[in-house]
């Protein structure tokens, strides 16, 4: 299974990928889809449910949020995600991930 169709990345029966994209540089700048490169990952509660994502995309820094309803859950993606810095997000959509993220 693809990690954007994993049912670990809904979130409250919504899906949370891939996030909405908040540009970090221009007010009121956004963009939806699977765009650019992973630059970052960052958590600010260990024992959160959510964490966020720098991508850079046309040469600008954006910034999307991942939210799950288990912690565990939270932990894995977060992981998985560490390891794939520098690499484009469709790719990371792509990744099959049976084996790596239980299903919930």
């Amino acid at each position: 299974m693809k990690l954007r169709e994993h049912p670990a990345l809904l979130s409250i029966k919504l899906t949370t990928w891939p996030p909405v994209w908040v540009c970090a540089e221009q007010f009121k700048r956004s963009m939806q889809g699977e765009i650019g490169v992973l630059k970052e990952v960052k958590r600010r509660d260990l024992r959160g449910r959510h964490f966020f994502v720098h991508v850079e995309h046309d040469q600008f820094n954006f910034m999307g949020c991942l939210m799950f309803d288990d912690p565990a859950i939270c932990e894995q993606v977060f992981n998985l995600l560490k390891s794939c810095l520098g690499r484009a997000i469709k790719e990371i959509g792509d990744m099959e991930v049976d084996g790596l993220l239980p299903n919930p």
